[in-house]
């Protein structure tokens, strides 16, 4: 008899176990990482610098980090904050050299620009201090200052018109009066600070 045996199905390759497929690395990714990191590096070395003293330093370190991201955002705010910083020093060292100079409005003018530019730089506060300094010694002269010719008090005023120190000002409008009362600008003067309040009328 005929024996019939079981048809063999035909074997294929064994079964393999499925794996996700990896996802390619991708190098731009890899390299911003890269950047981000070397640039917190070059901020890290920028605020030593500053710590330090050495703003050169500091201008330079942010400069490569310009060049590494120019359109990083933090990267721009800092150098336009340091460029500013820098700017305000050399207003105070001008200040310095217009007190020096007995040129107190130009000493004046030089610390409103160093504030409006940074006003939290080092040396401020100390010029400020120096400038207020000079104001209590100008004003201390010129209380019993007495001047022999009206144009000099005329002067003297629009001075201090100039920095702002318009009680002081008034004062002298108020003495020059008197010693010139016919005196067309000094009645002028005179009348401006009584209308300000500054005089009695």
């Amino acid at each position: 008899p005929t024996t019939l045996r079981p048809t063999s199905k035909k074997e294929g390759p064994a079964p393999t176990a499925k794996h996700a497929t990896p996802k390619p690395v991708v190098a731009g990714k890899r390299d911003d990482k890269s950047k981000k990191r070397l640039i917190e590096e070059i901020f890290g070395l920028s605020d030593s610098a500053l710590k330090a003293g050495d703003d050169t330093g500091a201008l330079e370190c942010l400069k490569r980090a310009e060049v590494l991201s120019p359109e990083n955002p933090e990267v721009k705010e800092r150098m336009t904050a340091l460029r500013k910083s820098l700017k305000a020093k050399i207003m105070i060292k001008t200040g310095y050299s217009r007190l020096a100079e007995e040129k107190f409005s130009e000493a004046v003018k030089a610390a409103r620009k160093a504030f409006d530019l940074a006003p939290g730089v080092d040396g401020l506060g100390d010029f400020l201090s120096e400038i207020d300094a000079c104001s209590r010694n100008v004003e201390s002269d010129e209380k019993t200052a007495d001047y022999d010719d009206a144009e000099v008090w005329v002067s003297r005023i629009r001075s201090r018109i100039q920095e702002g120190a318009f009680p002081l000002a008034a004062e002298l409008a108020a003495r020059a009066s008197s010693i010139y009362p016919d005196h067309e600008l000094i009645r002028t003067f005179v009348e401006r600070f009584t209308k300000m309040k500054l005089l009695q009328g």
